[in-house]
């Protein structure tokens, strides 16, 4: 059946991505084929600058489940106006915790977890990468308290060319997406809810939707979307929440389905998940990703970096340059 579907626009250079960066650390020919030597990856810890930066930040994970085993679960990618390729992937990461370094002394334990990806593609080449991995839900499988694990990650250097992600990273802006109903559809609930519309959720949302949120949390149905997207509300209440790349499609074989790249930038100043108010300036990178039935959204997955936004909370006005991300903080 795999023959009858034709590979899209983008396509090749994601899965060389994939398979040289995240799957097994081959950052050979094939890898710099397809990605560009000055390529940036946004990541929601972290920005590096330039195709080695981007290389050695796979490697933290890797040394802590060596045995990992990294799938692509689904992809959508689209040619833009502009002859430039952009793409989405959402990646099931799991293997057992046997190394030490970014998730402490090995324990044993068994982590599974979410990483999105999303890429732009310019003459055949990889120019930038937007990665969040859900290390929420690592943290949860291993018994870390976040904002301990925060703590003990302010601490290092880091190199030239990786800046930590705070309120002093370069705001991108809206780019071009295409131009799927579903993607705008879709966009514009997530847009209206966090301006208070939550009951859009009990509407425009399956009774039985399976949702995957940031923190390994699996749930179901329109209650359980409101209660995710209340709460990162509720955390930062006076926070613009911009939606900045809608991405959709119709594949062979596939059901509807949309991609989004957001952000939330401004104050921790409400109640929530991350606790007290602390008025702490923060940037949170998100991607979300959705497919549709006959009775609305029928699968989610949400996700962004848990443990970098209890960074930017524990260490405040976080000021760019911050220890042990660069090694610590890498998908």
């Amino acid at each position: 059946m795999k023959d009858l579907v034709t590979e899209q626009s983008g396509d090749v250079q994601m899965r060389a991505l994939i398979d040289g960066l995240w799957r097994s650390a081959n950052f050979g020919a094939v890898f710099e084929k397809a990605v560009h030597r000055d390529v940036v990856l946004h990541g929601g810890e972290a920005e590096y600058k330039g195709r080695l930066a981007v290389a050695t930040s796979a490697l933290g994970p890797m040394v802590a489940c060596p045995d990992r085993h990294v799938i692509c679960e689904d992809m959508v990618s689209h040619k833009l106006a502009d002859a430039r390729d952009i793409g989405a992937a959402r990646l099931r990461v799991s293997g057992r915790h046997a190394g030490g370094g970014v998730w402490g002394a090995p324990t044993g334990r068994d982590i599974s977890y979410s990483v999105m990806v999303e890429t732009t593609v310019s003459d055949d080449r990889i120019t930038d990468i937007w990665r969040v991995r859900d290390t929420g839900a690592v943290l949860s499988a291993l018994d870390i308290v976040p904002e301990k694990w925060a703590d003990d990650m302010l601490g290092a250097t880091l190199p030239d060319d990786v800046v930590f992600t705070d309120a002093a990273v370069t705001d991108h802006g809206a780019e071009a997406g295409n131009n799927s109903d579903w993607a705008h559809v879709w966009s514009d609930l997530l847009e209206r809810a966090m301006e208070g519309g939550f009951q859009l959720f009990d509407q425009q949302y399956d009774p039985g939707a399976a949702l995957h949120y940031a923190g390994g949390v699996t749930a179901h149905g329109p209650k359980s979307a409101q209660a995710f997207w209340l709460n990162l509300r509720s955390c930062f209440p006076s926070a613009e929440f911009r939606i900045l790349r809608k991405l959709g499609g119709d594949a062979p074989l596939a059901a509807p389905r949309a991609a989004l790249r957001w952000e939330m930038r401004g104050r921790h100043d409400g109640w929530g998940s991350f606790g007290a108010p602390t008025g702490k300036e923060v940037v949170i990178l998100g991607l979300s990703q959705a497919e549709f039935g006959p009775d609305g959204v029928r699968r989610e997955w949400s996700i962004f970096d848990v443990g970098s936004v209890w960074m930017q909370i524990r260490k405040g006005g976080i000021s760019s340059r911050l220890a042990g991300t660069a090694g610590a903080l890498k998908t």
